[in-house]
């Protein structure tokens, strides 16, 4: 399934329209600049994971939403994975939400099959 991103990443960006400050809204800011304009739910895993990886290595281009996320410990992105599920039923369609988390599921299943963990400490 794809959809033109343009009304998920007008959500995104108000999520948590009360509360600017919070971890929830910088993320969802950030990953609106980050989705690309034609969405997958591949694609929007993809995106949402690569973007906590580089908040959580201290990797990405310094804005006011990035610098806030950056440097938390590492259990805070953690945190940050196990709410996309919750984001998608917020930010997308209701089929395209279930494909996206049936994603983000068969992603979280491989990785514990492998039994890897996504390090996400920032570099020494």
């Amino acid at each position: 399934m794809i959809i033109v991103a343009d009304k998920v990443k007008e959500k995104l960006r108000n999520v948590c329209d009360g509360c600017k400050d919070c971890v929830r809204s910088a993320f969802t800011q950030l990953l609106a600049e980050r989705i690309p304009s034609i969405l997958t739910p591949e694609a929007f895993v993809t995106s949402a994971l690569f973007l906590i990886h580089e908040l959580a290595r201290g990797t990405l281009e310094k804005s006011e939403q990035s610098v806030a996320l950056s440097g938390m410990p590492p259990w805070a992105y953690e945190v940050l994975i196990g709410e996309l599920a919750e984001i998608a039923d917020q930010v997308l369609p209701e089929d395209f939400a279930k494909l996206t988390k049936a994603r983000l599921a068969a992603v979280q299943q491989s990785a514990d099959e492998a039994r890897i963990t996504i390090n996400i400490s920032p570099p020494n």
